[in-house]
């Protein structure tokens, strides 16, 4: 009987392995101590030691001859893991209960020393099934993390901490779920730095500690492939995140946009035939806040007797967004939330017009280029570690707008 195989690289492990678990039963030791970190040494005949309670004193382990076969770990150890010692050299996909899963609890990655790693109990606790290789082989097929496969669904984050340690040097990824709830993850360890790849079509804010009442520390919106944000680690203390699906090319109706004092910043537009200024509140503005990175657009047309203002907002964060009819070539104004640097175009890659930096406020751009838009491009300039403050309260009004409450994940 032909098993089933299964291709995997960096995070997809290259060698061909079976996809189910195998029948085996895999021994169980009782050490007798808890783990010394210092000491603890994987044996050539070992890719990876599985540690679990009580102290770290159970422990499994995955020998070379279930090297890219789906291990299935024992009972008293399956989702009860704390402790991992991986072999160096090796990469290593930690399951729930099967390797064909496209999503997976841990994935450790070590480098040319053994890897050893304390494992969180809200991830030992989905570790049932385990899958490695050697880095050799999968050196051949190494993907970059924002590729399509990476992070399945819109709302899912996946989190990379990579360890410099007296032991070697190693990556863990684990992901987490924060579609329409609030999802929290531990801060980055003492020596460490960490990695986050954010989900296609996903608008994403990322808080201190939870998602009710906390600042905003940063925003991202993703188009149609996942993005890695690898300068998101380095914004302390960083412990929250909640996430909305962001559908490619949106577009949505506005309601009004309240008052504000916009003072105009003279550095923020280049000096071309446009304005930015504020305007007064009159039933046919954009309401905010939108997140950074999105753009509302209007036109005037003209009625038998009355003028109709008609208003679209469109997400262009990290990607040209085409500004279609009845808009295209044909606005009045554009206003731009706070917190991106947007650059504006005849058409996606074609002329440049004018470009403007919102900062704090919400502003409001007019003029006689203003006309000529087509596409807009905006992004979250990486010497200010893409990030930018909103109100204390962003993270709970982002949620209720969108139709979703922000909770604690379980």
């Amino acid at each position: 009987m032909q098993i089933p195989r299964l291709f995997l690289g960096l995070v997809v492990l290259t060698r061909l392995a079976s996809s189910a678990p195998t029948s085996e039963s895999a021994a169980v030791e009782v050490v007798q101590g808890a783990v010394d970190i210092s000491a603890a040494r994987v044996p050539d005949k070992y890719l990876s030691m599985i540690y679990a309670p009580p102290s770290n004193t159970l422990r499994t382990t995955i020998d070379t001859a279930s090297l890219g076969i789906c291990f299935q770990l024992p009972d008293s150890i399956a989702h009860k893991v704390t402790y991992i010692v991986q072999r160096k050299g090796v990469v290593c996909k930690y399951f729930d209960s099967d390797c064909r899963a496209h999503k997976y609890a841990i994935s450790a990655k070590s480098g040319n020393k053994d890897f050893h790693f304390e494992v969180p109990s809200e991830y030992g606790s989905r570790v049932g099934v385990a899958l490695c290789t050697t880095e050799d082989e999968a050196t051949s097929a190494l993907q970059d993390m924002s590729e399509s496969d990476s992070v399945p669904a819109p709302g899912m984050i996946r989190i990379c901490d990579f360890y410099r340690t007296p032991e070697g040097l190693g990556q863990v990824c684990y992901y987490i779920d924060a579609h329409r709830k609030c999802a929290t993850f531990a801060p980055v360890a003492e020596k460490g730095s960490r990695k986050f790849t954010q989900a296609a079509n996903s608008m994403c804010i990322y808080c201190h500690a939870q998602c009710s009442g906390e600042r905003v520390l940063a925003l991202f919106t993703t188009g149609a492939a996942p993005e890695d944000l690898p300068l998101l680690w380095a914004v302390q203390p960083l412990g929250a995140v909640i996430c909305r699906e962001e559908p490619s090319n949106s577009t949505k109706t506005i309601e009004p946009l309240p008052a504000e004092d916009l003072s105009v910043e003279t550095d923020s537009v280049e000096a071309r035939a446009v304005q930015a200024h504020a305007v007064e509140a009159d039933g046919n503005e954009a309401e905010g806040p939108w997140p950074a990175g999105h753009v509302t657009v209007c036109v005037v047309q003209d009625g038998s007797q009355t003028q109709t203002r008609i208003c679209g907002t469109f997400g262009a964060l990290n990607r040209c967004q085409a500004i279609e009819s009845p808009f295209r070539h044909n606005l009045v104004y554009i206003v731009q939330q706070p917190g991106a640097y947007c650059r504006y175009y005849s058409e996606c890659g074609e002329k440049f017009l004018f470009n403007h930096h919102s900062r704090r406020s919400v502003w409001v751009i007019e003029g006689d280029e203003v006309k000529l838009v087509g596409g807009v491009y905006c992004g979250l300039k990486a010497r200010r570690l893409d990030v930018h403050e909103v109100s204390p309260t962003a993270c709970v009004k982002e949620a209720v707008t969108e139709g979703f409450v922000a909770s604690s994940e379980d």
